[in-house]
């Protein structure tokens, strides 16, 4: 018997079989109600990405559109699903019309590869920052530049996210690294049990097996690369994260390079680098960021070793301070791994950014020590002869070179760089890496020194972040004592080791005796905005432990005592310095394919899912569906009888219009088995301020109109149908709460006035939002224009967002915590009643100030009891 036979014979519900049914007709109703608000969330922040990434098209970064698109192609496609899961498949041209708009992105952005899980192995010249999500950051941008740019970077192939993933699956590798974490999630806040996950992760990925296709497809081309080179190429394997190299999180130093790796360890340090992607260093990074270590993927370059005269880092701009106007290089001998992991002096140049490139100021570091490449242990440091040690490793025309190509390369990308480079034997200069750089703006004043307090003791070393910071000096000579390292002390070592970033979250400062500032721990620093001084001669000796110190690295001074601080503003520029409207070339037509519009009439003939053509129509064709599949279910099923119920306040004449209540899930506070549900027994967070709104101030009944407002009502009456009252009309339906514990849809049609609220209010602000629509009016269409602008107006005034079509009017409002979310449905409700037939005397500005002012008044008497009854409450 089908559900229209079963619902026949609930005229007597008593029995236990029509009771059963109707359990599980109504278990039915929730799953789909299930489905309408995954597919509500869906679509808001389906929104929210479109806003994002229409500002990340006016600043043409293509690795930040990449990235927004993607997580816009995600929310689109959980829409999709939640309505063909809504409606049984009931729009069968949906999906083939997603498939051909999606599919016309992919062409423009590259996304076609993704859809290839066998793609496990792409050359880097194939490689760009819309392929970020297989082949990681780093290696995306360095295919990049070897594509697009005449800059020379390392010949190789990279090992995509798409083999490790696979890689990591074999012998079921990734479940038992994921129970392992679940085991020790309640205790991953304790640095043991963060170490132990570490250890035990990393250990399972450096012993388990390659399976032998993977182990081939990797081997083929390592084989191609030496052939195209010689028998002694070596290789360096470079992590290239998803999420690493960004702007927002760098993970410096977190992950691994394995360099002049031979066939014959190939493999070994592959595992090895896809290992340290739970490195304890790397762990505890995330933490801080609040990051999910499963959500970030992991691939890896194939590189061929760069020959290194001198290697190190070069910023475009000055990382501690943007308002310096200069390009900073940091180098040294050798290999960059010296600069980049904070073990010795090095030289640094401030070049000018205008032409003719000049050095501005310069400073040669003592440098002990250099890394070399050795054929037997791959690399190994060595020991500087005294020549070197005080020689500039690099020469002027050298370094007005490597400006010019970071000033190439930050007009390519639009964005401040941190730039890792070596200097090969032939003079030419190769890009190892480059990244956006995240600069500090100091503005205010900057902290000062209380009058009577002595000069500082110690005023030395290089600023590596700005800012202060007080407490007592802890001294790290080894790894033991980073584990009694207290909250809130100042970090002394001799080294400016990547490692000791774990600490950062709990130091106050950091004071280094060795270490520049292009080093991954004064990066970190740079990004937790944890003050450093660097390259501070003897400071383990001149600092004893315990000793109370006020660190001003602005400054580099360090002073006796602990001193209360009110430091100047730090503020981490995220934003490109010189964004251009124009859009990188090959995101040029993506625009038409998402933005636009063109189901504008949800009534119109040409609603249809085969009219969709962007991205947009489908979010709006889904949305206008979901609502109508969620309310309609009821009268296909002949539902309303049975799950709608007549709202009441005190009496049934105490409600100013005729309302039903459909309860969705949790919406009633107890079990209501009669016709009638009465307005104390809902629980429904957004209904309760919603329908004080609509009541609180009880309507006075249409305004007098004047005879010019009557004839414009009764000429709407002669053109419009739904007006007529001898045929059926949409405006003749009941007024309908769909309702949760935290959702509300509103459906109301008062007269000629047609408005529908919907709304989500929890304890998640994220999640809350307002979405207001109203049309409709039985006056002259510029009297009904009138209405709707000043109703705009009072919106506006209240912080929604606004848009006006014609005599249409839509507001929404996102993100705010429940007690203003809930003001603002007072406003909405307030709106929804009072504004009905207010179109009528809507005849020129007096009559329009009168209902302004009277409004306005309402309002604030509203808002005014609001808080009253909820300090009472209190």
């Amino acid at each position: 018997m089908g559900l229209r036979g079963i619902l026949k014979r609930w005229k007597h519900p008593s029995s236990p079989q029509k009771q059963k049914e109707l359990v599980a007709l109504r278990t039915q109703f929730q799953l789909k109600y299930h489905y309408f608000r995954m597919l509500l969330l869906a679509n808001k922040r389906a929104l929210n990405c479109m806003l994002d990434l229409e500002e990340a098209l006016k600043a043409a970064t293509p690795s930040t559109i990449h990235k927004k698109t993607t997580a816009l192609a995600v929310q689109i496609h959980l829409i999709t699903k939640n309505l063909e899961q809504l409606s049984s498949n009931r729009y069968q041209n949906l999906p083939t019309q997603l498939d051909e708009i999606t599919k016309k992105i992919s062409e423009k952005l590259y996304l076609l590869p993704y859809k290839d899980e066998k793609c496990y192995i792409l050359h880097l010249n194939k490689a760009n920052r819309c392929l970020s999500g297989i082949t990681g950051n780093k290696m995306a941008v360095l295919g990049e530049i070897q594509r697009d740019l005449n800059i020379k970077v390392p010949q190789g192939f990279i090992i995509t996210t798409n083999l490790i993933n696979e890689f990591m699956k074999h012998n079921n590798l990734q479940n038992s690294i994921n129970n392992k974490y679940k085991e020790l999630k309640n205790d991953l806040n304790s640095s043991k049990y963060l170490h132990e996950f570490s250890n035990h992760a990393q250990k399972m990925i450096n012993e388990a097996s390659i399976p032998n296709h993977l182990q081939k497809a990797i081997l083929n081309e390592y084989t191609k690369l030496v052939q195209d080179f010689s028998p002694n190429t070596r290789v360096a394997l470079r992590s290239s994260a998803t999420g690493e190299d960004s702007i927002q999180t760098s993970f410096a130093g977190m992950f691994k390079s394995k360099l002049n790796v031979g066939k014959e360890t190939l493999f070994s340090a592959f595992k090895e680098v896809v290992a340290a992607k739970y490195s304890y260093t790397a762990l505890k990074y995330r933490k801080h960021y609040g990051l999910n270590v499963e959500e970030q993927q992991m691939a890896v370059g194939c590189l061929v070793m760069s020959s290194a005269v001198s290697g190190g880092v070069l910023y475009t701009q000055d990382p501690t301070n943007s308002e310096n106007k200069t390009l900073l290089i940091s180098s040294n001998w050798g290999l960059p791994v010296s600069v980049v992991d904070g073990s010795t002096h090095t030289d640094t140049f401030y070049v000018s950014r205008e032409r003719p490139l000049e050095i501005v100021k310069q400073d040669i570091g003592y440098k002990k020590s250099h890394f070399v490449c050795h054929i037997e242990e791959g690399t190994c440091r060595l020991e500087a002869n005294e020549k070197m040690q005080s020689l500039p490793s690099l020469q002027k025309y050298q370094i007005c070179n490597l400006a010019q190509i970071g000033l190439e390369l930050e007009k390519y990308f639009q964005t401040p760089l941190d730039i890792e480079w070596v200097l090969e034997p032939s003079g030419d200069f190769t890009i190892l890496q480059c990244r956006p750089l995240s600069q500090t703006s100091l503005q205010a004043t900057a902290w000062e020194a209380p009058s009577d307090t002595p000069p500082p003791f110690l005023t030395a070393g290089v600023c590596a972040s700005p800012g202060q910071g007080a407490g007592p000096v802890h001294i790290i000579n080894r790894e033991a004592d980073a584990k009694t390292f207290p909250e809130g002390g100042i970090l002394v070592t001799r080294y400016a080791l990547p490692k000791w970033a774990t600490l950062l979250e709990s130091a106050s400062a950091v004071i280094t005796e060795e270490g520049n500032i292009a080093g991954h721990l004064a990066n970190v620093a740079r990004e937790f905005q944890i003050p450093a001084i660097f390259s501070l001669n003897e400071a383990t000796s001149l600092l004893q432990e315990g000793q109370h110190v006020t660190v001003d690295a602005t400054r580099h001074e360090i002073y006796n005592g602990s001193f209360t601080i009110t430091p100047h503003k730090l503020t981490a520029n995220h934003t490109n310095t010189s964004p251009s409207t124009a859009l990188h070339p090959y995101l040029k037509n993506i625009y038409e394919h998402i933005f636009p519009l063109h189901l504008l009439d949800p009534e119109g003939a040409d609603f249809r899912a085969r009219n969709c053509t962007t991205w947009h129509d489908i979010t709006r064709f889904c949305h206008e569906k979901g609502v109508k599949e969620i309310f309609n279910f009821g009268q296909r099923q002949a539902l309303s009888d049975q799950a709608s119920k007549q709202l009441v306040a005190g009496d049934i004449k105490n409600v100013p219009m005729q309302f039903w209540v459909i309860n969705l899930d949790n919406g009633y506070a107890n079990p209501v088995s009669g016709p009638y549900v009465h307005i104390e027994n809902i629980c429904s967070k957004p209904m309760l301020p919603l329908w004080q709104g609509m009541t609180n101030i009880p309507w006075a009944g249409p305004p007098p109109i004047d005879t010019k407002g009557f004839l414009s009502i009764l000429l709407e009456a002669s053109s419009n149908p739904n007006l007529d009252p001898s045929v059926q009309s949409d405006y003749q339906n009941k007024n309908y709460f769909m309702i949760s514990e935290t959702f509300c849809s509103l459906h109301s049609r008062f007269g000629f006035h047609f408005s529908i609220v919907e709304a989500m209010l929890g304890d998640q602000h994220r999640e809350n939002y307002i979405s207001f629509q109203f049309k409709g009016g039985a006056a002259n269409h510029a009297r009904r224009v009138a209405r709707a602008q000043l109703i705009l107006e009072i919106l506006e005034n209240y912080n929604f967002s606004v848009r006006l079509r014609d005599d249409a009017l839509f507001a929404r409002t996102d993100n705010l915590p429940d007690t203003e979310t809930a003001q603002r449905l007072l406003v909405v409700g307030y709106l929804v009643m009072h504004t009905r037939q207010l179109d009528m005397v809507m005849k020129n500005s007096h009559s329009s100030a009168e209902q302004r002012k009277r409004i306005y008044s309402d309002l604030s008497t509203l808002l005014e009891n609001w808080e009253k009854r909820k300090e009472g409450a209190a």
